[in-house]
């Protein structure tokens, strides 16, 4: 009998939008190195699992869009709701169970802290050292807001982002020998090419229909629209003869909606380019000087490979948005504001001090690492392998 191709499970859950982003970097890239020789499956374990988690995944998601700071209640509920899995599933046991037997996975790649404690449990009493239990965290920094529930004493391999959010974990008990560190983990479009000078202003000139020489900042939002784009951009307006402005507006059309009408009946001489959706969240990054956002970890790692120096909201702040404003914040690489007022202060500052935009810029860059997406790919990959032929 042929060896059997090695099967990857990836379970993930769509609470904001960056684990979801990683699960389908991963399959994005293992199609591109190995084509139809692997088999990847991208599993929303606790939307399918049953009702109760179905629930609390919405409830984070409405918490998010509309009253972030309640996460900081939330967040002990989904904590105590985790310890209570890591006793075994309680809730998605039969589904998760089954979903097993039909894969038979070589590799379980976790993306989300929810998705570790018990489920690893459950694999390891099936399959015992025929699969690898593997888990991605991709939280910057640890303290408040790093959940307890990414260890899981079943795992094999736990990737963190950075130094100093391994040792966090490893203070939570993992095992130094199953700790690695990678950093950009990121989708293959997330790579684009350095723009140089003249391809930024093109760029901005004939995508976006901006100046190329005039200061520019991107609102950025998350998956599930999370935003105050209206409020920031009637803070800038007085800024109008010195900056342009990029509104990225996810898959929200409401917002998109709204933001377009803002732009064209009210902006005034503030010159703005409205974009839905886009693939192309990497060169905005590299056309612009600076980006204001709230604390999602991808967007942070796509502007640190980028190298664009980042504006935090912090009202109202997440926390696990705390990790990553607490880690690049410390690093020199990201400034934060929590009123309007604060807002039109820190962007008036940066205007008047190009020495403090030159340090932003060198703090960035000084974060980012030199890994590739497809080593940590390879690496699971290959593990996989060596199950699915031994």
């Amino acid at each position: 009998m042929p060896p059997t191709d090695p099967c990857i499970l990836i379970l993930t859950s769509s609470t904001g939008g960056g684990h979801d982003q990683r699960a389908y970097a991963f399959q994005e890239w293992v199609r591109r190195l190995y084509g139809d020789r692997v088999t990847v499956h991208v599993e929303h374990i606790l939307e399918n699992s049953s009702r109760l988690t179905r629930f609390g995944v919405w409830t984070y998601n409405t918490i998010q869009r509309h009253a972030p700071a309640l996460h900081n209640i939330y967040w002990y509920i989904a904590e105590l709701f985790g310890m209570m899995q890591g006793r075994g599933l309680g809730w998605g046991g039969g589904y998760f169970t089954a979903l097993l037997q039909r894969w038979q996975p070589h590799v379980i790649l976790s993306v989300h802290d929810s998705t570790n404690r018990g489920y690893f449990d459950v694999a390891r009493r099936m399959f015992g050292d025929r699969v690898c239990c593997a888990t991605y965290c991709g939280e910057f920094s640890g303290g408040f807001g790093y959940s307890r529930i990414w260890i899981s004493p079943h795992v094999d391999l736990f990737y963190s982002r950075t130094a100093e959010a391994e040792r966090h974990a490893l203070a939570l008990g993992l095992p130094a020998a199953k700790a690695r560190r990678f950093q950009n983990f990121l989708a293959p479009h997330a790579l684009a090419p350095p723009m140089d000078s003249d391809a930024r202003s093109r760029f901005l000139r004939d995508e976006l229909g901006l100046l190329p020489d005039r200061f520019t900042i991107l609102l950025a939002t998350g998956a599930v629209g999370a935003n105050r784009h209206i409020a920031h951009l009637e803070t800038l307006r007085p800024f109008a003869d010195r900056i342009q402005v990029i509104v990225i507006c996810g898959h929200n059309q409401r917002l998109l909606s709204r933001v377009a009408a803002w732009s064209e009946n009210r902006s005034g001489a503030l010159r703005t380019s409205v974009k839905g959706h886009s693939r192309r969240v990497p060169q905005l990054l590299q056309a612009a000087d600076l980006v204001v956002a709230r604390g999602g970890a991808n967007l942070a790692a796509e502007a640190v490979f980028t190298g664009c120096p980042i504006l935090f909201f912090v009202r109202s702040i997440m926390p696990q948005e705390r990790l990553t404003v607490r880690y690049l914040s410390s690093k020199g690489a990201a400034l934060s504001f929590s009123s309007d007022r604060e807002l039109a202060r820190a962007v008036a500052g940066l205007l008047d001090s190009p020495d403090r935009m030159r340090q932003l810029r060198e703090g960035i860059a000084a974060t980012r690492a030199s890994d590739h997406p497809e080593e940590f790919v390879r690496a699971l990959v290959t593990r996989g392998e060596e199950l699915a032929h031994s």
